[in-house]
């Protein structure tokens, strides 16, 4: 018998990079009534941006131009590669060609874990979507956040350790994000639910507990098991379970200057989130022109990996130009 849920979605599952989103995206996804988009996607403020709100789509062919952006978004084309088929015709039958509330419900349906269930929570693990909260509100009056956020210093050393990014910035972006992310939150009311990352692995049971309440669904046990990570990153790649040591790593890997720096940038957001510093800072953000070199590097880096992705150049350079024109972070 299918169980009949109140709330049906969406739920979006946002933050910082590296900070429990993609565990939080399995761990849902065990529920037998929740279902989660497998991949992110991202491109929800570039279509709106590209086409405009309502969606302009008069006629089959209108549509189809949506389509064919769609195919060669990063989601779609990575969605391909792992076995998923996309048929327009069959979309057209099931979607309001005029509301991209249901444009994007049927697209995340379909690419979910549960593709088949229509009286299942859907939803989308994005990290992006955490600067684009107000934009899904507006899609989705019902829509709810989980906000996942973790140890900044601990974020910092994963974002180094995972793409070789530099600390500082990470810092810089954690403490702009989160703090704007927590303001909008607050409008949000009862359909924003923060959550830390080392609350889930010290206390898992007690933290889905929480979530299920949250998505007014029953908690079930399938919520805190888990096989083989998710992740394709960073210090829990491979690993089985969930790593409950995979916190304040950064004691050990970190020196006390960098630590002391990435707090001096962090403490006013991570103070009140219940952080403690290890030192005795006062808020000292980046400047400018340093922010600008990190940047730089960042990029740098970034461009490496896109090109290591593809195995050339020019598809590399343009893997990471169509990243960046449709990423959720601009």
């Amino acid at each position: 018998m299918a169980v009949q849920h109140t709330f049906l979605g969406p739920v979006f599952i946002v933050g910082m990079p590296r900070s429990g989103t993609k565990l939080m995206r399995t761990l849902l996804n065990q529920h037998p009534h929740i279902s989660i988009t497998l991949a992110e996607s991202h491109f929800i403020p570039y279509f709106i941006k590209a086409f405009g709100n309502p969606p302009p789509f008069h006629t089959e062919a209108d549509f189809h131009r949506f389509i064919e952006k769609f195919s060669h978004t990063t989601f779609c084309r990575g969605m391909r590669r792992a076995g998923y088929q996309f048929h327009t015709q069959e979309f057209l039958a099931t979607v309001d060609r005029y509301s991209w509330a249901s444009i994007f419900e049927q697209l995340f349906r379909h690419f979910s874990a549960k593709p088949d269930r229509q009286d299942v929570i859907w939803g989308d693990k994005t990290p992006g979507y955490v600067k684009h909260m107000p934009l899904l509100q507006q899609l989705y009056p019902q829509a709810k956040f989980l906000h996942m956020i973790r140890d900044p210093r601990d974020y910092c050393l994963s974002v180094q350790t995972s793409w070789g990014k530099s600390l500082y910035r990470a810092a810089h972006r954690w403490k702009e994000t989160i703090e704007t992310a927590r303001h909008v939150g607050k409008q949000l009311g009862d359909n924003y639910l923060e959550v830390l990352y080392e609350d889930l692995l010290s206390d898992p049971e007690k933290v889905m507990h929480t979530i299920a309440d949250f998505l007014g669904c029953p908690y079930h046990a399938s919520m805190v098991t888990l096989g083989k990570s998710p992740e394709d990153f960073g210090e829990t790649k491979g690993q089985y379970g969930i790593v409950r040591d995979n916190a304040h790593k950064y004691h050990n890997r970190l020196s006390i200057q960098q630590i002391r720096r990435i707090e001096e940038i962090v403490c006013p957001v991570a103070v009140p989130l219940q952080y403690d510093m290890d030192n005795d800072v006062r808020h000292k953000p980046l400047r400018a022109l340093p922010l600008a070199g990190y940047k730089l590097y960042d990029g740098i880096i970034a461009l490496r990996h896109h090109i290591l992705m593809e195995h050339h150049m020019l598809p590399g350079v343009q893997r990471l130009v169509n990243h960046y024109t449709k990423s959720s972070w601009r």
